[in-house]
């Protein structure tokens, strides 16, 4: 219960140091029940045995324990899964794995099955097929929490009175959130407590998905508790005279909705708000997928509580509390997005969903499953596993694939996905079990309730990875338990049995097992394995919330100008380091931060030699230490290769970058898929050469294509190693990732090569970007052929759909200008014109095209318009004294 309620307090309680914490709970929690389970055991008591959905999540932990603990050789002596394979190759060891090497770069002089240079210090420990196995292992425990918290709900919340208390404290949970929710909606342009501005986050969740999600969950609770009044809690009597003496059916309707109403006593009223209080709160929360899941699961939820039952009532007042809702919802507008959200549950619209990235990264999700087969990549570690895969047309790093069966699918392979499948399959089968009529109101609420959060969760999960945060888990496993306990007990409670079990109210009293040391044995196991594993998992959580504070510390320092920061980030990060060095070694955020700290102090250093009048922000990116490589690489003179070590910083200087090396490449070899881990290893290193480190460039090409300025500086980076085919590669795709980096990487090619060289198809196939291109890099005045091209193919691709037929000439009419076509220039301007008959610019334009096309009477015509448009415009009679001076000529 303590869980339930601190859990979604602390960002949806998504923090390493909220799992560690969480850890605990999970080992004291197992100790506790062990003993509860030896003492009922003494005491001949009877003990429900694990509920099937724990069989099922034991079976996923299962996989993700081997995942962590399967040894593979760091060279190529064996045959090794997919998820050794890609680590191999992104560590520079071997060759692209064949579903890859197709759509990355080949260096000529790659020799495979080595280990690359800055590597052979650090390269002691074996690969494991999770391609993270500190986040694995810290993840995996949060498996037997659930399959326990089901076991939990089943033995304690199964009963008349536990199903209360479980409701209630769900309850009370979600409208405590959903207050907290709404109060920041309405003020939505000032942060809350925790920094979070409703939009993308909302109440005390970071994202807005998990909030919907865990509202679905308080919603499910609610109705279980507004269910349960409604049958257990005696209402006032019922007049029925609109029933009896009103013909009309509309009056019967109306008095029927009034006698519900009127009956409902004290506590029916407050559960029947609270229910109220959240669907609002969803609503508010502007999660489409929770918003779609509510609807479905009313449905299914009414469906599933009267198959074969004699439930009444609950489900209809839930799906009219539900549609009651949305219509105050849009008569209030209390946000004005709200309106908006609500007609886009109508609708599917397949690009506004691509640009959002779920069919996207929903593409390469697949295609990530498909190559790591059977066992995945490990568990938690697809904002890793998808990158070799990615083909990106815009910048971002998607940390879950947004649905938790591709999560599900790559993590733990297509046997965790199995399980997951069967696990809900089973669970929706041991609610849907049909409840006798003359037990049914002591399964009723279990089941609407059960019934609600499976569907609903199933669906938003399908399209959202809501459950990523325990706030969202541990509800739902303590509920799920609870409901197919409760339903199993009261198809025990039938009255072919009463006569053996005494009255419906010995539903307080567990239910006999046939083979009570069978549950024993399974819980007490259950028990002693969690405790096992959230005492073995103490060291790897610590480890990793130390490293999440050091990322908390280095992002505030980050928001501060350069020249408040710390002046030393390397020893400041170093001090706050407290677990030891064995600790640190396997911590790949925590290396790579500290290289992060070395590359910084290394451009601090050389920012404190500056003036005192220099604006720090503006020549920051001159530090780079990138362009000391660069230099160092293109320089054949010991002498000047001196120079440029002194000018960066001296010794010190390569002291910092050597470190930042050395941190760089342990970093990556505890999570070999990093991408900014594989990029520093090129940046820092300073002992090996490029020719060697170029075993790096197909992973810092594949991992790195969702950033594109890590592109554009690899090409800077490797150009002696790279033949011009392969640079225009690498720009081609970062151009597409980004396209306002044309501009930059446009006047890089004219550094590069000649311009008759240039091939243009290089350059995005956007009619804005190359009208830019054309205007500002290859300029008529300087590269006329090119400027030609570059416009001829803005015209092809131009589409101006969008734009207002006005716009659209006038584009049209700019583009004929640049290609020297007078005449098609005239008619798009006045086709313009039709549609902007009070623009004085335009008119001005055509009068003067006009005239270069020899034609006075034309713009004679035109200029009258403009006089009587415009008498007293200046540029109107300034063109009036130029046309009265042609007519003298």
């Amino acid at each position: 219960m303590v869980l339930l309620l601190a859990s979604p307090w602390f960002y949806g309680s998504a923090p390493w140091i909220s799992q560690y914490f969480l850890n605990w709970g999970l080992f004291a929690g197992s100790l506790a029940i062990l003993l509860y389970v030896l003492i009922a055991a003494f005491r001949s008591g009877e003990i429900p045995g694990l509920p099937v959905a724990s069989w099922f999540l034991l079976g996923l932990f299962a996989i993700a324990a081997y995942q962590t603990s399967a040894q593979y050789e760091l060279l190529e002596s064996s045959h090794a899964p997919p998820s050794v394979q890609v680590q191999r190759w992104a560590l520079g060891i071997s060759s692209a794995p064949p579903p890859i090497d197709g759509y990355t770069l080949h260096p000529d002089s790659f020799v495979a099955n080595q280990i690359p240079c800055d590597l052979q210090s650090v390269a002691s420990s074996p690969l494991t097929r999770s391609i993270e196995p500190l986040h694995s292992r810290g993840a995996m425990v949060s498996l037997l929490l659930c399959a326990l918290l089901c076991w939990c709900g089943a033995a304690f919340f199964s009963s008349r009175q536990g199903q209360f208390w479980l409701f209630l404290t769900i309850t009370f949970t979600g409208v405590a959130v959903a207050a907290f929710g709404i109060q920041g909606a309405l003020s939505y342009k000032e942060a809350n407590i925790l920094g979070l501005r409703t939009g993308g986050s909302f109440a005390s969740f970071q994202s807005k998905n998990s909030a919907g999600g865990f509202l679905n969950i308080a919603l499910a609770g609610a109705i279980g508790l507004f269910a349960w009044t409604l049958i257990h809690l005696k209402r006032k009597k019922m007049d029925v005279r609109y029933r009896v003496s009103e013909e009309n059916t509309f009056m019967k309707l109306k008095g029927a909705v009034e006698d519900f109403f009127a009956d409902l006593n004290t506590a029916q009223i407050a559960s029947l708000l609270c229910l109220v209080l959240i669907v609002v709160a969803l609503l508010m929360s502007l999660c489409r997928g929770a918003m779609v899941a509510a609807v479905v699961a009313v449905v299914g939820a009414s469906m599933m509580a009267h198959y074969k039952s004699r439930g009444r009532g609950g489900a209809i007042v839930s799906a009219l509390l539900i549609f009651v809702s949305v219509g105050g919802m849009v008569a209030l507008q209390v946000d004005e997005d709200v309106y908006g959200r609500l007609q886009s549950l109508a609708e599917f619209d397949l690009e506004e969903d691509a640009i959002n990235g779920r069919t996207y990264i929903w593409g390469v999700a697949w295609k990530a499953m498909l190559f790591y087969g059977w066992l995945g990549s490990g568990l938690g570690t697809f904002h890793f596993a998808y990158l070799p895969f990615q083909d990106p047309s815009s910048p971002g790093w998607f940390y879950h694939p947004e649905s938790l069966f591709f999560q599900c699918a790559v993590d733990l392979g297509w046997f965790g996905l199995l399980l997951m499948i069967l696990g809900i399959f089973a669970s929706f089968l041991s609610i849907q079990r049909r409840v006798p009529g003359d037990v049914w109101k002591y399964g009723f609420p279990m089941k609407l309730a059960g019934g609600y959060l499976l569907i609903s969760q199933c669906a938003h999960s399908a399209v959202d990875f809501a459950m990523i945060v325990p706030a969202l888990f541990l509800p739902t496993s303590i509920l799920l338990g609870a409901a197919s306990a409760s339903l199993r007990r009261a198809c025990a409670m039938s009255s072919k049995y009463a006569d053996k079990r005494g009255t419906l109210e010995s539903m307080a009293k567990p239910i006999a097992k046939p083979r009570p040391w069978g549950a024993l044995v399974s819980i007490s196991g259950l028990a002693l394995l969690s405790g096992a594993m959230a005492w073995r998992a103490e060291p790897d959580l610590a480890n990793l919330a130390a490293s999440e504070s050091m990322e908390w510390w280095v992002k505030g320092e980050s928001r501060k100008p350069i020249e408040e920061q710390s002046p030393d980030r390397y020893r400041e990060l170093i001090s706050q380091w407290q677990l030891g060095a064995d600790a640190l070694k396997n911590n790949p955020l925590a290396l790579r931060l500290l290289a992060d700290a070395c590359l910084y102090d290394f451009q601090r250093n050389q920012m404190n030699k500056a003036p005192g009048n220099v604006n720090w922000q503006q020549v920051w990116h001159t530090t780079d230490p990138l362009l000391l490589q660069i230099g160092l690489d293109r320089s054949t003179s010991t002498k000047t290769q001196e120079i440029l070590v002194e000018q960066a910083g001296g010794k010190p200087a390569v002291e910092r970058l050597e470190q930042a090396s050395l941190f760089y490449a342990r970093s990556q070899w505890t999570a070999p898929l990093d991408w900014r881990a594989c990029w520093g290893r090129c940046l820092a290193t300073l002992q090996c050469s490029r020719d060697q480190m170029s075993r790096l460039i197909s992973p810092v090409d594949m991992l790195g294509r969702h950033v594109p300025k890590q592109m554009i500086n690899s090409a800077l980076l490797f150009r002696q190693q790279l033949t011009d085919e392969q640079l225009d590669t690498i720009w081609k795709q970062s151009m597409r990732t980004k396209p306002s980096s044309s501009i930059a990487t446009a006047r890089n090619l004219l550094v590069e090569r000649e311009p008759e060289k240039i091939d243009i198809s290089i350059f995005p196939p956007r009619s804005d970007i190359l009208q830019s291109l054309a205007r500002s890099v290859f300029t008529k005045e300087k590269y006329p052929d090119l400027n030609r091209q570059l416009w001829e193919l803005a015209v092809e691709k131009f589409d101006g759909s969008q734009l207002p037929i006005g716009k659209r000439e006038l584009w049209l009419a700019d583009a004929s200008r640049a290609l020297e076509k007078l005449d098609q220039e005239i008619e798009h301007l006045k086709g313009a014109r039709r549609f902007m008959p009070t623009d004085v610019s335009v008119g001005l334009r055509l009068a003067n095209c006009y005239l270069e096309n020899q034609d006075p009477l034309g713009a004679e015509a035109v200029a009258e318009e403009l006089i009587r448009l415009a008498p007293s415009d200046p540029t109107v009679q300034s063109f009036r004294n130029r046309l009265r001076a042609y007519r003298l000529r």
